[in-house]
């Protein structure tokens, strides 16, 4: 049994909550520096969690991407702007650093 790669996909018609005020921070801008830096903290703590909800679907993706690269594959990169940017710093990194090309 394969582990879905998306848990769960947004409707059409619904944002994802990526691109969601989040409620906790409507009025950011007038707090001071340290409740700030609390707020960006606190939302930081949901992170780990959520990633691991997710290690075996990543899991899943990593053993995937091996098997198709050992069997010939390639990896393509898409992106604009700072995407594309760090793309071409994953390159870099991947022909001096591992000998790729």
């Amino acid at each position: 049994m394969t582990t879905p790669l998306v848990p769960k996909l947004p409707q059409p018609d619904e944002t994802p909550v990526t691109e969601r005020r989040n409620p906790a921070t409507y009025d950011i801008d007038t707090r001071d520096t340290l409740a700030v830096l609390t707020l960006i903290n606190d939302a930081d703590m949901d992170v780990a969690p959520a990633v691991r909800d997710l290690l075996p679907a990543l899991a899943d993706v990593v053993d995937r991407t091996l098997r198709t690269l050992r069997d010939g594959g390639r990896v393509h990169y898409f992106g604009a702007g700072t995407s594309g940017r760090l793309g071409l710093l994953d390159v870099a990194e991947l022909t001096t650093g591992y000998g790729l090309q």
